[in-house]
């Protein structure tokens, strides 16, 4: 009987563990990482031209905090998001598509060094507008390849088209904000 209970037991704590960690998987935030080399840069240089970047775009990036001595910057940007996801004979919701509609706020974190820069834009957050038919929000962007469970109504395959329509956006973003810096550090 001790025994019986002893491998229940066992077997309770083995399957919880590969639970979490499957769980963990699942959750994990989405980041970008964009590195570079500078040769013969002094880090306040990169830094100083760090900062500019981030002050030269127009309202989309605001910076939160930085630290000099330290050589890290952390601003937030927001970008706006529209769906334009259409798949044929998939029931939805009226203007589901519209309901999708809003942005997505994100961390740029930049970290200077001697004759390095790394960008990484993390912490997306998808929030949609208020409609007349409601909002469908997805909330935090994680790495999973397809929509996670309750954060998405409609038809599971316009989800996950959706989910994977973000992601190309964000990363497309991601690149073309790395351009812009790119050409400040040159």
């Amino acid at each position: 009987m001790k025994k019986s209970i002893l491998y229940i037991l066992l077997f309770t704590f083995i399957i919880s563990v590969f639970h979490t960690k499957a769980q963990d998987t699942r959750n994990t935030p989405l980041v970008i990482s964009k590195e570079e080399t500078l040769k013969g840069m002094k880090k306040e240089k990169i830094f100083s031209k760090a900062k500019r970047w981030l002050k030269s775009d127009d309202e989309n990036i605001i910076i939160l905090r930085f630290s000099e001595e330290r050589g890290v910057i952390e601003a937030q940007s927001i970008m706006p998001y529209v769906n334009n996801v259409s798949i044929e004979d998939v029931f939805l919701s009226p203007d589901a598509a519209l309901r999708t509609k809003g942005t997505i706020k994100f961390l740029i974190r930049v970290t200077c060094e001697d004759e390095k820069i790394l960008v990484e834009f993390t912490d997306f957050v998808h929030e949609a507008y208020e409609s007349r038919y409601g909002k469908i929000s997805f909330g935090t962007i994680v790495k999973n390849d397809k929509v996670p469970l309750g954060k998405c109504f409609e038809h599971t395959t316009w989800c996950n088209a959706v989910w994977e329509d973000m992601r190309v956006k964000i990363r497309k973003q991601a690149a073309k904000m790395w351009l812009e810096a790119k050409e400040v550090l040159d």
